[in-house]
């Protein structure tokens, strides 16, 4: 043997037989693990849970560049930062409604399963059961459970729309135990009826609607009427517990109509639950298929944060309000459309503690509006107050303007929205008889040039 070199000592192998043997068993333990793998990669990706994770650790990176901006002190204002924060605080909202639909889905499926089987009939004969309702965000922060039968999902923005041609009616006094308890808008068929009177559920009358073709509450749209209104609005627009001729679109129609002596049409694309966000939402669908010459905005304290937030006492986000609202009005100004904003007086402001230093006083601080262009009705619901109030062998135990007589609901009577039509209608009718003088071309309908007069 060489100097220097050594014979490498020779490595024991084993039998071919053993040798793939534990072949076969290295790919089988690669197999299992792989499978278990899989298994738990997908558990994750049907776990809420995991999807809010991974979402979150998404957005590392832009927090990370927004925190950078505000320690280099880029200014707030810049357009560069107002678009990050937004994305930041819109990927906020879309996980905070995810976790919060996942637990509203929960819960309904254990009322469904939990409860006797004359309110799961009600359940279904309603479209609130499993598989039927919808849970859709509104009412600011909340998750709605809705009746699939009466309204339908609106993925562009409204998250929840009503079905075109449908006939509905609120019902009071709806227990569901864990899932939802209250007044709901549902489809009025004997079998609902049948279903509520089973479980102590009170249908209001007076409130049947019917929606139009374009799923509104109200006549068919006229887009060749001669001037046409647009009005955003919730559930007091709407008409909660109101007969179709008492809303307040269907009033104010009229009292602009009597005073502008034309033919006026309104678009009531107000849906109970809806908040600012909608009300963009509801503008951008409308706008172009109706062609407004006036937007009447109508805003009530919890558009501005939800029940928890304490709005009347200064709680709330205002700022997330105010971002939609501001939305609403560079739309109008871009089409030349007027704009009144109109905040709803609360039954406490009118009938007790008239507080209004933080709602509606802080509206002025998220919009730009000139004066005139800000309705607020307060006084004279008010002076309406004071007289119903004072006439009458009998002193009512609640402001007739409200329907607190019905489970001490805090939305418009008949005659509330009648106050509120004349206080809107006189403003805007003064309004529109300027804008007619300004700008004619904006009112095609010569027969308008009497309301200069």
């Amino acid at each position: 043997m060489p100097l220097g070199l050594r014979r490498r000592a020779g490595r024991q192998r084993l039998l071919p037989f053993l040798e793939r043997r534990h072949r076969l068993e290295r790919r089988f333990k690669w197999a299992i693990a792989a499978i278990t793998l899989a298994a738990l990669s997908a558990a994750l990706a049907t776990s809420q849970a995991a999807r809010d994770l991974v979402d979150a650790a998404a957005t590392l990176p832009k927090r990370a560049e927004l925190a950078v901006l505000r320690l280099v002190g880029v200014d707030r204002d810049d357009a560069y930062y107002r678009r990050l924060y937004r994305e930041l605080r819109d990927e906020d909202w879309r996980r905070r409604r995810r976790q919060q639909i996942g637990t509203a889905v929960a819960s309904l499926e254990q009322t469904d399963r939990d409860s006797p089987i004359f309110r799961r009939g009600f359940l279904r004969a309603a479209g609130l059961a499993p598989g039927m309702g919808l849970l859709r965000p509104g009412n600011f922060d909340r998750i709605l459970l809705l009746s699939g039968l009466v309204y339908e999902p609106d993925d562009r923005g409204r998250s929840y729309r009503l079905k075109p041609d449908t006939r509905s009616v609120w019902v009071r006094k709806v227990d569901l135990g864990n899932a939802n308890e209250g007044p709901m808008l549902l489809p009025d068929t004997p079998e609902l009826r049948a279903a509520a009177d089973a479980i102590g559920g009170i249908v209001v009358d007076d409130s049947v609607q019917v929606t139009n073709s374009w799923g509104l509450r109200g006549p068919e749209p006229d887009p060749d009427a001669p001037l046409r209104g647009l009005v955003l609005g919730d559930s007091f627009m709407q008409g909660m517990f109101l007969p179709e001729q008492s809303t307040p679109p269907a009033l104010l129609e009229r009292v602009l109509s009597d005073a502008l002596k034309t033919r006026v049409a309104l678009l009531n694309t107000a849906v109970a639950g809806y908040s600012a966000e909608q009300y963009y939402a509801c503008l951008r669908e409308f706008r172009g298929r109706f062609k407004p010459d006036f937007v009447v905005l109508s805003v009530f304290s919890n558009d501005f944060g939800g029940e928890d937030d304490g709005v009347p006492e200064g709680g709330g986000d205002w700022e997330e309000a105010g971002y939609w609202l501001r939305l609403i009005q560079l739309a109008c100004r871009e089409h030349d459309t007027m704009l009144v904003t109109v905040p709803v007086p609360s039954r406490t402001q009118v009938a007790a503690t008239r507080s209004d230093y933080h709602y509606p006083g802080r509206l002025s601080t998220v919009i730009d509006t000139p004066a005139p262009y800000v309705i607020n009705p307060l006084d004279d619901f008010i002076n309406a107050n004071i007289r119903l109030m004072s006439t009458g062998p009998v002193r009512p135990e609640s402001s007739p303007l409200y329907n607190g007589h019905l489970d001490n609901d805090g939305h418009f009577s008949a005659l509330g929205s009648r106050v509120w039509a004349e206080s809107v209608g006189r403003r805007l009718s003064l309004l529109l008889r300027r804008r007619l003088d300004r700008v004619p071309a904006v009112f095609p309908n010569k027969a308008l040039a009497a309301a200069r007069e």
